[in-house]
């Protein structure tokens, strides 16, 4: 469940039935006001944009999908990772993390116009527990660090 964060009564649950719906919590009845097309694979984790335009589904694949928030209409859908996408959250200067079963963390730009090329960094983690390998898209650079 994540609430809207420019419109706080409106929240939006993800499911494993393939569908996030969009309540509004100042009505009584249980009736979502938007749902998203149903997804095979069930959603894991939904999350709004900043300005609660969009919303941002973690997909039960290696996929996440950005929905208009309005109608509930699909706008796309992002790859990258090689497994299930467990977690999603998005930053206030128009960022979105994904956490996947892949062992990685993704940050997509969605400013940049090509977010969807895989415009990201990936954060890896590895044997022994507790390192943390990070490989960045701009720099070709990589850096390693053991976590305390």
């Amino acid at each position: 469940v994540a609430f809207n964060p420019a419109l706080s009564h409106f929240f939006v649950g993800a499911s494993a039935d393939g569908v996030c719906r969009i309540y509004d919590m100042r009505k009584s009845n249980s009736k979502p006001l938007v749902e998203t097309p149903t997804q095979p694979y069930g959603c894991n984790q939904a999350e709004f944009s900043m300005d609660g335009r969009w919303l941002y589904v973690a997909l039960q694949r290696s996929q996440w999908m950005i929905f208009d928030a309005y109608t509930g209409k699909e706008v796309t859908r992002v790859e990258g990772h090689s497994d299930v996408i467990s977690c999603l959250t998005v930053s206030e200067n128009g960022m979105v993390c994904t956490g996947s079963w892949d062992s990685t963390i993704a940050t997509w730009d969605l400013n940049h116009p090509s977010y969807w090329a895989q415009e990201h960094s990936m954060a890896s983690f590895s044997e022994p527990a507790g390192w943390l390998g990070v490989k960045g898209s701009g720099g070709g650079g990589s850096a390693s660090a053991a976590a305390e």
